[in-house]
């Protein structure tokens, strides 16, 4: 008869039970989860709750006052459903939500989303340079009510409109400027380098009926902005040949004045009549004058053509 061996653990030749899925000796699978509640439970706890309020409105008042075991009954059931349907609907939107960053739309969606914020974001930053040439140098600059040092710096802009804002230096009328997000755009790829010049009012008097002025600039074209803007800033004034305006004077013997907005510069201005001599078919021309836009004196005075059937005198 064979003795037991002492160091054997009892039972350890005897076959351990096996669990499904495991190896001897393994402790038992946990039990499976509850499955979080659907939102179909929640619906149907929802409906529950309503139920209790309807049913709630439809006992008489008289059975509740003074009875107030059925008001503890109808309060406890009431709380019981509320934060069943509270309970079910929080662990339903959680599940939901989790799931959602698995859906190729939210992926989609929210690709799209930063790339059209990052681009709106972008525009509200000055990232793009433009080199703005302002006349005279010294002139002040503002961009957007913001003053900018423009001498040989570069101003920086969002891709976005703007407004610019030309004035002397000693303060006085300013030249209004627009900056469009197309040229700011335009500007990332090429440099953009508008011309701002200042503009000023020159007063022009005629004497004589008919009598029409001439103007041309010879220092220099007109900048663009004051080309397609100029019959806006002088209703009177029309653009002829090479760049030469014209403002024709009233039919009133006694002639007319007009002020006449120019921008910074120097310019050659002349009168001319085409109904002089005793048949009114000779035309006669003053001499020509020049004039600088800048000129102090300009504001005191006038730049005055007589009657040049008579004289070519100033």
């Amino acid at each position: 008869m064979n003795a037991q061996n002492p160091q054997q653990a009892p039972g350890a030749g005897e076959d351990a039970p096996l669990h499904a899925g495991g190896e001897p000796g393994d402790a038992p699978p946990p039990a499976p989860a509850d499955p979080p509640p659907s939102g179909s439970q929640a619906r149907w706890l929802a409906v529950t709750l309503l139920n209790v309020i309807l049913f709630v409105f439809l006992i008489p008042d008289s059975w509740l006052k003074g009875n107030e075991k059925v008001s503890f009954i109808i309060k406890v059931g009431s709380v019981v459903v509320a934060s069943g349907a509270f309970v079910a609907g929080v662990a339903f939107f959680r599940s939901f939500i989790a799931s959602i960053p698995r859906r190729t739309w939210f992926k989609v969606t929210n690709s799209v989303v930063v790339g059209v914020l990052l681009t709106l974001h972008l525009t509200q930053m000055r990232v793009v340079p433009i080199y703005p040439r302002v006349e005279p140098a010294g002139a002040r600059l503002l961009v957007d009510d913001r003053p900018e040092e423009y001498a040989g710096k570069a101003v920086w802009l969002s891709i976005n409109n703007h407004g610019a804002k030309v004035s002397p230096e000693r303060g006085g009328d300013a030249t209004p400027y627009s900056i469009s997000y197309k040229d700011v755009f335009g500007a990332i790829f090429k440099k953009y380098s508008p011309r701002w010049p200042l503009r000023y009012s020159i007063p022009i008097e005629v004497i004589g009926a008919n009598v029409n002025v001439y103007i041309r600039k010879i220092d220099g074209e007109l900048d663009p902005a004051f080309t397609r803007e100029f019959s806006e800033l002088n209703p009177g004034l029309e653009r002829g040949e090479n760049g030469v305006l014209k403002w024709s004077g009233p039919g009133d013997p006694g002639g007319g004045f007009a002020d006449v907005k120019l921008p910074y510069g120097t310019y050659e201005m002349y009168a001319q009549k085409d109904d002089c001599g005793a048949a009114g078919g000779e035309s006669r021309r003053s001499a020509a004058e020049r004039i600088r836009a800048d000129d102090p004196a300009l504001k005191e005075t006038t730049v005055q053509f007589r009657d040049i059937c008579k004289s070519n005198a100033r």
